[in-house]
């Protein structure tokens, strides 16, 4: 009697295909940490151009010396189109660059 009979596991440790199972198991594992890893990847994407997008559209928009706290209907409509605009030409760049790498 070996060693891992004496504690009931040999047979189970040996069983035909049980290595596959692990295999798909770590497998469907890498797969949602790559899932993982992307979807955080594309977050921090997303949340970087929101500052850039906030720090040019302040910039361009506000009137830093204004001491009033309210925006005006000029700053309003300024800014949502700069955020409009910046938005349109990320998707645009972001659209030849595929093009480009499909070549």
């Amino acid at each position: 009697m070996g060693l891992l009979s004496w504690f009931g596991g040999a047979e189970k440790a040996v069983e035909k295909g049980s290595g596959d199972r692990i295999a798909e198991r770590h497998a469907t594992q890498a797969d949602h940490v790559q899932d993982y890893i992307q979807a955080q990847f594309e977050k921090s994407y997303v949340d970087g151009i929101k500052v850039q997008i906030t720090a040019k559209c302040f910039e361009k928009c506000f009137d830093i010396r204004s001491t009033d706290k309210k925006m005006d209907a000029s700053e309003s409509g300024c800014s949502a189109l700069c955020c409009d605009r910046y938005l349109d030409t990320m998707e645009q760049v972001r659209r030849v660059l595929q093009q480009r790498n499909r070549r």
